[in-house]
């Protein structure tokens, strides 16, 4: 199980531990707005979106509307989009 994330049709960034970034859909959801992996860095204490789902494409980071965690604890920590991953910098904040 690998860290992922996608955003649905509806905006909802959702983060979880999965085969495929498909394991995170719901029934009768699409994933549109394209998805990734995330990490946590600790020294920063945020977590850190990054790369791009082979199946859905790249992230529309200014589609998420709310966070959803799925089969892990919740972490209360701000969210950033790492865009130009693998080089640490570009990094954007996701708001929701």
């Amino acid at each position: 199980m690998h860290r992922k994330f996608i955003i649905t049709d509806d905006g909802v960034l959702r983060l979880g531990r999965a085969s495929q970034h498909r394991d995170l859909l719901e029934w009768g959801e699409d994933c549109i707005y394209g998805g990734g992996f995330w990490r946590v860095d600790d020294g920063r204490g945020l977590v850190i979106l990054y790369g791009r789902s082979f199946n859905f494409g790249a992230p529309v980071i200014g589609r998420v509307r709310c966070v959803e965690w799925v089969g892990v604890p919740v972490l209360e920590l701000p969210v950033f989009y790492l865009a130009e991953w693998p080089r640490d910098g570009g990094m954007i904040p996701v708001i929701f």
